[in-house]
């Protein structure tokens, strides 16, 4: 008996730091542009653009925050403005390559993988969960 790959699992790839440094990036700037991105991790345009491309195809949509603000601060505003989920990611997290989740109601999640964050969007977003 063969085994066969869902859409979901064909388009499923293994998200690593890298593509968690990105989404914070994006989750505090969406414009900001490539070249910075790509300064911020170490890569070419050209390979950070495939990644972000990567994560659209997810199905992923972010927005970074890259104000010099504080950490509350951003995270009050970003729950005033409805927003379903902040990430935070600091050099703690990107070491041990997970990210730090908080809902809009004020809940902290905790420490998630990247994988499993995305699963779990990408479940809510097929079920059309709502919190």
């Amino acid at each position: 008996m063969k085994h066969e790959k869902s859409k979901n699992d064909a388009m499923r790839h293994e998200l690593d730091h890298i593509d968690a440094k990105i989404l914070n990036l994006l989750r505090e700037n969406a414009r900001m542009p490539l070249k910075e991105i790509a300064e911020h991790v170490f890569l070419s345009s050209p390979a950070v653009s495939a990644r972000i491309e990567r994560l659209e195809k997810e199905g992923i949509r972010t927005e970074l925050d890259l104000r010099n603000e504080k950490i509350g601060f951003k995270v009050r505003e970003a729950q005033m403005m409805k927003i379903p989920y902040m990430l935070v990611l600091g050099d703690k997290e990107v070491e041990q390559n997970v990210v730090n989740v908080r809902t809009r109601k004020g809940e902290t999640i905790g420490n998630m993988s990247i994988d499993d964050l995305v699963a779990k969007l990408k479940h809510e977003i097929e079920t059309k969960a709502v919190d």
